[in-house]
């Protein structure tokens, strides 16, 4: 694969990604990032923490007229506020006590004719909006120290783990920021809510870990689809990880997995909980081996299709 320059250090390098290398993305998200791809507009992605927020700003830098140039990044809610403008648009030489002897490099420099990436942009302090809100308008960034701006040409992506349409109620985020970033809104469902992938998953992260092939056995996957994944994806990666490095067989059972996702169902839910969780996963399994037809499904489990229509719907389960 080519490479990309990273936001961490100028020296760093990441793989560039494209939407179908992305495991587990539902199609209308991957639909809605390609058309996004085309565009320049600044866009907003929203989620939990480790639902793959950069990744998928990743792919659409890579999918974009400006794939040739550095995805740049910086994480906003972890930049003291006093340092904010140093690390986004850099200084010049001699510019204050400690500066670089030969001046700085923002962000926005490093970023020019690519893509900048603003991750949690919801937790940006407002004093640090209304600076980052006046560069955007301008097109220009001072870099501290200096006699004249610079202009910039630069694509944005920003991401967050907050409801930013709640904290711009709560006057905690600048509605006028908020319409400058959001030209297209993406939003990226937690791993809980997106069970049904769990296999794609696992087989992905498994043969990322793994050169010898690996089998999960069905009640492992039963496993896997009970717990309910606060880390999301990040850390369902991680449990693969751990599992296929000490797997010495090429079986991965349920009582292969950390404690925390075997003795889950066990020790955090009631018998009648547990009733439930083994029905919605018979009816998720047989409704995978069917292609989602609900007639063919009733019969297999001996439901009607009204019943089975009224099981769905309870469970929420998503075809």
């Amino acid at each position: 694969m080519a490479k990309q320059k990273s936001g961490n250090k100028s020296t760093d390098f990441t793989a560039r990604f494209l939407f179908k290398d992305i495991v587990g993305l539902p199609r209308k998200v991957k639909a809605l990032a390609h058309q996004t791809a085309k565009s320049d507009i600044p866009v907003i992605i929203q989620g939990e923490s480790g639902v793959g927020k950069e990744l998928l700003a990743q792919a659409i830098h890579s999918e974009s007229k400006r794939s040739n140039e550095p995805f740049i990044s910086i994480n906003c809610g972890a930049v003291p506020r006093d340092l904010f403008e140093n690390e986004l648009f850099g200084h010049e030489a001699g510019a204050f006590t400690g500066a670089h002897k030969t001046g700085k490099q923002g962000k926005f420099g490093l970023a020019h004719k690519g893509t900048l990436f603003l991750d949690e942009i919801g937790d940006l302090p407002l004093v640090v909006q209304g600076k980052l809100l006046r560069v955007l308008d301008s097109g220009e960034s001072w870099r501290l120290g200096a006699e004249k701006p610079q202009k910039f040409d630069v694509r944005i992506i920003s991401a967050t783990h907050r409801n930013i349409s709640l904290i711009v109620e709560k006057g905690r985020f600048r509605e006028d920021l908020y319409y400058r970033l959001c030209g297209s809104f993406i939003e990226l469902k937690p791993l809980r809510e997106r069970i049904g992938h769990i296999e794609e998953f696992t087989d992905y992260f498994a043969h990322k870990w793994s050169k010898e092939e690996i089998y999960f056995t069905d009640d492992a996957v039963d496993a896997l689809k009970l717990y309910p994944w606060p880390g999301n994806i990040r850390e369902l990666e991680m449990v693969i990880r751990e599992v296929v490095e000490l797997c010495s067989s090429g079986v991965v059972d349920s009582f292969h997995l950390p404690e925390k996702v075997f003795l889950y169902p066990k020790s955090n839910k009631t018998l009648k909980e547990r009733v439930k969780d083994f029905e919605e996963r018979e009816i998720r399994k047989a409704l995978l081996r069917n292609k989602g037809n609900i007639s063919k499904t009733a019969i297999e489990l001996g439901y009607s299709r009204y019943g089975l229509q009224k099981k769905i719907s309870k469970f929420r389960v998503l075809m």
